[in-house]
């Protein structure tokens, strides 16, 4: 990617920079919608103690989905100020783990899990910072759309250089890229058209 920069003239612009601008480019795609690449799965453990698991993901960004690994039933999301007003008095207490909320950041289980509850976390990602030095794998963005990366890291080399226009032709050939990328990640099948289903089959009841 550097080597493409530079292929456009910008040999005198420094490495530090370049690789600033395309972790500023990634981190723009990335935050723009719940990439299936950016999905990863853990096994969440409790201590009996804390209603926080015991090894949260340093990498986290959102929750996809928490799920008992007992009974397979889902948590509920909810919001903390909700809990908090509702059940302040009892959100250490112990018992089956049926929501979950978002505390400083930190996912918290209510009730309070036992240290034999294991819950299965799907989450998204924040993808990790590359360096000069960084391999293609350690770019989550598949393969095939790191042109998107290069055009983003472009259009901004340009405006910095106050190359206005040429800046604005690179920014759109970028959100070009992204809309394609979106349309070719997000579509899997073709067989069937995509349809609405009833998942309240493990409504809880104490939030009706």
């Amino acid at each position: 990617m550097i080597d493409e920069m530079n292929d456009h003239g910008f040999t005198d612009t420094s490495v530090i920079r370049k690789v600033a601008l395309i972790n500023d480019t990634v981190w723009d795609i990335c935050s723009r919608e719940p990439w299936p690449f950016l999905e990863k799965k853990l096994t969440l453990t409790f201590d009996g103690i804390n209603t926080a698991p015991t090894n949260f993901p340093s990498d986290f960004r959102a929750a996809v989905s928490l799920i008992r690994t007992d009974t397979g039933a889902p948590l509920d999301p909810e919001r903390y100020d909700v809990m908090k007003r509702r059940y302040g008095q009892t959100l250490t207490q112990s018992g089956d783990p049926c929501v979950y909320y978002f505390l400083a950041g930190k996912l918290n289980v209510y009730f309070l899990p036992s240290a034999q509850t294991t819950l299965d976390l799907e989450y998204l990602a924040t993808h990790p910072k590359l360096v000069q030095a960084s391999l293609e794998t350690d770019l989550l963005i598949p393969a095939q759309h790191h042109r998107a990366v290069v055009l983003g890291s472009l259009y901004k080399l340009y405006d910095m250089d106050d190359d206005f226009d040429i800046g604005a032709s690179f920014q759109a050939q970028y959100e070009d890229r992204i809309t394609k990328m979106r349309n070719e990640l997000w579509t899997k099948q073709y067989d069937r058209p995509d349809r609405i289903f009833g998942i309240d089959d493990f409504d809880l009841q104490f939030l009706s």
